[in-house]
Order: structure tokens, then sequence, then C-alpha cells
């Protein structure tokens, strides 16, 4: 539904489940960036939950660029909510913050702020979607749930809790498909995202694919080539994501241990927040480091010989991915990873999914001081042409033209 009235600069309550700093996160990365892009075009404010476990609260000092207003919630809250949304069978993921309190403090903002877009932030902003049916109505979807709850249950990686935790989640389709319905325009990340929701629901509503990206100072900065030296191997992913701490226990159980034997000296370099049980399992190897939350990954990238993301469960472009490239630090990832962003093997990047392919492509690198350096500068051309944000801000104004009559 369009917009009742013409303004110069349009008014877009941005209501999310989380604060966009500090971006320890790639959901919050997100957040982060399209809310400065919309700032640049709208009035905007960040409507949000301040979620007491994960130390969010008291923060909405820090956003400078939009109003912002906030609603504490408490974990036991959150996890009622979605406990009785299992027993109901419906979906823990799209409804866990479908809580009284939250509800009235959307339709409070909504009353004070008269949006003229509502822009919910993924799937758990589904419940509030009608709170607001007068409203043009945008749904960044990010990555489709079901999609991703489908490819993790038939990845053999999985492990049997990340798949028990789908399972649960089985009825999600029909929330995504109600989300159509009840927005103009959704938003995905990536096309294999924009192709499964329009394969399994058809054109219930417009789906417009704004990827993740990196901002464009990274470019100022430029990965160097060290002649001499042992290999440091860099991990980058928050490990209280279960694809991640997956993903982390395989390469140090299988692939570390060819790749110390080839390279001698070798090291590996694990950054992200949590990990703290996986880390205990790993503190007996020397070459093996758990760095935690850091703040400023610039020099964890420049410090590194290559970047590793060895992800099997992955629908959209890995920010860890953009970033070491736009730096031009060389990347080695698996094969799923490299396609979602549409890079070429080889060229931009070098993918392996098997232990041996790993160690190969390693060891390609730390030999051949050619293909390295060939490999970081058509990344960095590559991030520069298709992954900056300010790139998007045509996408932006489009929707928030969709949305004035």
């Amino acid at each position: 539904m369009a917009i009742r009235s013409r303004r110069h600069r349009p008014k877009v309550l941005v209501f999310a489940t989380m604060s966009p700093t500090p971006i320890d996160r790639g959901d919050k990365n997100r957040l982060h960036y399209v809310l400065e892009l919309l700032s640049k075009q709208a009035e905007v404010r960040l409507a949000y939950l301040e979620r007491d476990w994960d130390g969010t609260r008291g923060s909405s000092g820090r956003h400078e660029m939009f109003g912002s207003e906030s609603f504490p919630v408490k974990r036991s809250a959150v996890a009622s909510a979605g406990l009785m949304a299992m027993v109901s069978l419906r979906p823990y993921l799209a409804l866990r913050y479908d809580i009284i309190g939250v509800r009235n403090f959307v339709t409070r903002q909504i009353s004070e702020f008269k949006p003229d877009v509502f822009w919910g932030f993924q799937i758990s902003s589904y419940p509030f979607l009608r709170s607001s049916p007068e409203i043009y109505r945008v749904m960044d979807l990010v990555d489709s749930p079901s999609r991703h709850a489908a490819i993790a249950l038939t990845d053999q990686h999985s492990s049997l809790k990340t798949k028990a935790m789908h399972f649960l989640d089985w009825r999600i389709g029909k929330y995504e498909k109600s989300a159509l319905e009840n927005c103009e325009k959704m938003l995905v990340s990536s096309v294999g995202d924009l192709e499964y929701l329009q394969k399994r629901y058809g054109a219930t509503c417009e789906i417009s694919i704004l990827p993740n990206c990196v901002p464009d100072h990274l470019l100022e900065f430029k990965w160097q080539q060290r002649a001499t030296g042992s290999p440091t191997l860099l991990f980058v992913g928050n490990l209280d994501y279960q694809p991640n701490r997956e993903a982390v226990k395989r390469f140090l159980s299988s692939v570390f241990p060819l790749l110390e034997e080839r390279c001698q000296g070798a090291r590996i370099r694990v950054v992200g927040a949590g990990g703290t049980k996986i880390a205990n399992l790993f503190n007996h190897a020397g070459n093996v480091t758990f760095a935690g939350y850091v703040e400023n990954l610039i020099d964890e990238y420049l410090a590194a010989d290559v970047l590793i993301a060895p992800l099997s469960v992955v629908t959209g472009s890995q920010y860890k991915i953009l970033e070491a490239m736009a730096v031009g630090l060389p990347v080695i990832a698996s094969r799923v990873a490299g396609n979602a962003i549409g890079a070429d093997a080889g060229r931009q990047l070098l993918t392996a999914d098997s232990a041996a392919e790993y160690e190969t492509a390693c060891s390609s690198l730390f030999a051949d001081p050619g293909l390295t350096a060939r490999i970081s500068q058509s990344a960095r051309q590559f991030i520069q042409k298709n992954y900056l944000w300010n790139g998007q801000i045509q996408i932006i104004n489009e929707i928030l033209s969709d949305s004035v009559t």
C-alpha cells in the first residue's frame, strides 16, 4: 500500500529485535549500514529491543545519525513466547518476540512517529507487520529461513543439535509466506534466496535483492604479502552461531593437522565472540589461538596470510569473505560460500571442501607469490564493482520512491 501523501523526506520506522551496535555479528552489520543508507534519504527512527542477555542495554545513545527508541526484553519472556509458539506448532524463529509489551511498544512508535514506511528487520519482525496495514511495509528478510533450514537439514556436516533446531521451526514456510502477503516489498541478500522464494510462493509481493556489502573505506587498506615467515590462517565469525562452531571444529580436527605437516610453523587465529567451549577443546594446540571478539577486524585481515571460510551451510554472502577480499587478503572458502557471492574460483578466491583440497589450496598460495598477488588484486576489484554499501543507494531510493503515491 502506498503512503497517502508525498514528503520531501519520507519518515521510516525501522523495527529490529536488536541494537545495531556493537557490530559483532553479520545481522548487526547489515542493520547498521542499511540504517546509514536510509538516513541519507529519509527521516529515520529505529525502534529496537534491548535484550538483557547480549549487552545492548543502554546503547541507544550511540545512534547519532537517526532517532532511536528502545524497549527492554528479558530472556525468560522471549523463551516463554518461543515455547508457547512451539507448543502450538508454530515456529519459534518467527514468533519468539511476539510479546504483549513489544506489540504495545511498536504500536506506540507508529502512533508517535507517524511513519510513511514500516521497515521490519528479519523474520522476527513478522508479527508486527500487521500492526500497520495502512503504512507501506517493507521486510528485510535477509536470508530465507525456510531455505536455510532445508539446507541445514540435508547437510552432512550439520550436527544433530542444528537439525533439531531447524526441525522445531518446521512451519516456518507458512509464516514466511504470510510475511510476503503482509508487506509491499521484501528484501533478500542473494539471488539464491530470491529464486527460492519466487519458486516456492510465486509473486506474492515484490522481492528485491539488497546484497550484504562492505563500507567504501575498507578499500583504503591494502593487504601486503609477506616474503617470509610462518603462514597465519585466519577464521572470523561469531562462535555463538552453530554453523560457525561446527566449521571451526571440523577444520581444526581434520584440516589444520595436514597443514601443520606440510607448512611447518603454520598457525591459525580464530576471531569471534563466544566460543569458550570450543576453545577449551583445542587449548592444548600451541599453534591455535582463540582471540574472542575483536572490534577492529582490519588489523586482523592485514596481519594474516589467508582467510579460511569452511562453512557448509550458507545462503547469502558472508561478511568475513567480503571484508577480507576488500583489503586484498586471499580467501579460501567452501564452494557454497564462494558461489553465494558469485566469485570466480581460482581468480578472485580459492575454493575447497575436503581436507586435501584445503591443504592443496593453502600450499599453492604459500608457494606461489604470483598467484597470491593476482587473487589479491582481483578480489579488491570484484568487491569495488559489486559489494560496496554506497553502491546500493539506488535500491533504497527505489523503495522510498515506490512508497510515495
